[in-house]
């Protein structure tokens, strides 16, 4: 079975953020709630959750509880954080576009997991030479060391509201993005938890 997630995560591949202070801020603003028992950093969505992220469509239909003990594919918020910066990358990851000439930079997307975050990259395309977080991952992809990810949302269905990552970018001192993934429901298959 497929998971779809919406990840949000500094813009600043390299900015470190301290996980109770973002916890705390994401209860304090709604968007989160309550921890969920046997589920290692997740919790329920908050009571202003709804307000912090729009959700595209007529009738969007989210689960928000589990249908069956271990189920884990219902709109709940997840927090990784990892040792250092790690590039996440799932089944609907797109090879990333060059800021040159705008073409894929390269066939594979998952070719580019595990390289450094100041790792040159040269197009396949063009022969341009960019830092690695310079190109365009068209928003399938994410290069962070902490992630907040809303599980249970299809590529594209729900969008953070502005004042949810103006806010992230207030409290931790720098920009934030986000990005959609599609991948296998075990969970995370990149990185180590620090």
């Amino acid at each position: 079975m497929s998971v779809g997630s919406l990840f949000l995560h500094p813009a600043d591949a390299g900015l470190q953020v301290s996980l109770d202070r973002l916890t705390s801020y994401l209860q304090q603003t709604g968007f989160s709630g309550e921890p969920i028992a046997g589920l290692q950093d997740a919790t329920t969505i908050g009571d202003r959750f709804l307000q912090l992220v729009t959700f595209m469509g007529c009738s969007p239909h989210i689960e928000l509880q589990p249908r069956w003990p271990g189920d884990e594919d219902f709109c709940h918020i997840r927090l990784h954080r990892f040792a250092e910066p790690v590039l996440l990358v799932g089944s609907n990851t797109r090879p990333p576009r060059c800021p040159e000439c705008r073409k894929a930079a390269g066939k594979d997307a998952a070719a580019f997991a595990g390289l450094h975050a100041d790792a040159g990259v040269t197009c396949a395309n063009c022969g341009e030479t960019h830092r690695f977080t310079a190109l365009d991952w068209r928003r399938s992809a994410g290069l962070a060391s902490i992630f907040v990810e809303v599980r249970s949302v299809f590529p594209g269905e729900a969008v953070p509201v502005d004042a949810l990552l103006n806010g992230l970018a207030k409290e931790t001192g720098g920009g934030w993005r986000y990005f959609y993934l599609t991948r296998p429901a075990q969970g995370l298959s990149t990185g180590t938890r620090d």
